[in-house]
């Protein structure tokens, strides 16, 4: 299995990417900067989209894949629960902010379908088997965790503390790497907590959790912290992602 860390960064700026991760060129984890990150080429490639959550890092440039392939008349799946598929329907593609390509070119042969996912219950993806998995994160939102063969690998999307995803990823024997995040330094830990994601000394926490000897990818540092973070977790066994990186399970 090969992921492509297209963009890994929890803020834009010029020289950072948005929230987006590509499976074996063909399944695309979020959208942050998808068609930014990829080539036209590449994004035609495509033919499922996991949508973690709505926030804009993480879906900011779908809705111009989705125009991309209808241009060419390919249609796109959405994996994602129904909170965030509503979120999409009503507030992205509703005919205002963006067309409803559920509708186009017609209702009988969509440019856009959905398909719901519920926690913990597996489902075909193409080539995978995707388990959508809790995080505490907006409500909502699911990390995932991707098996082809014997190969096993978890996204946790943005989360703040939480224990069921850890425990379930404990039991994966398969598991072989996992992206998780880490947005604040030390000092900035009441944020985290606010806005539901992880300081560095909330990150080491989580990953005691961890009963794994899987490979850690750290991503989603808000690169105004960036470099405060990478010395504050220096002693931890991770590995922080680049943008265009490539993970090979």
């Amino acid at each position: 299995m090969q992921i492509k860390a297209v963009g890994t960064s929890g803020g834009k700026t010029i020289r950072n990417l948005l929230t987006t991760f590509l499976v074996d060129n063909t399944l695309a984890l979020d959208c942050g900067s998808v068609c930014t990150g990829l080539t036209l080429s590449q994004q035609l490639e495509i033919k499922d989209v996991f949508v973690s959550h709505v926030h804009m890092d993480h879906i900011g440039e779908l809705p111009l894949l989705v125009d991309n392939k209808a241009l060419y008349g390919k249609t796109i799946t959405i994996f994602a629960t129904q909170t965030t598929i509503r979120h999409l329907r009503e507030h992205v593609f509703n005919g205002i902010i963006w067309p409803d390509f559920e509708k186009i070119p017609s209702a009988d042969e969509p440019a856009l379908i959905y398909r719901q996912v519920e926690y913990f219950e597996e489902v075909e993806v193409g080539d995978y088997r995707l388990t959508p998995l809790p995080v505490n994160h907006i409500n909502g939102s699911a990390g995932c965790f991707i098996q082809k063969g014997d190969v096993g690998f978890a996204y946790t999307s943005d989360t703040g503390e939480t224990d069921v995803i850890w425990e379930w990823l404990g039991k994966q024997t398969a598991l072989k790497g996992l992206v998780t995040e880490c947005s604040f330094p030390a000092d900035m830990e009441n944020l985290a907590v606010i806005s539901h994601h992880l300081s560095s000394p909330m990150l080491e926490g989580e990953l005691t959790k961890l009963k794994s000897d899987a490979d850690i990818f750290i991503y989603h540092l808000k690169p105004q912290f960036a470099n405060r973070i990478r010395e504050e977790i220096k002693g931890l066994d991770v590995h922080i992602l680049t943008d265009g990186e490539e993970i090979v399970l």
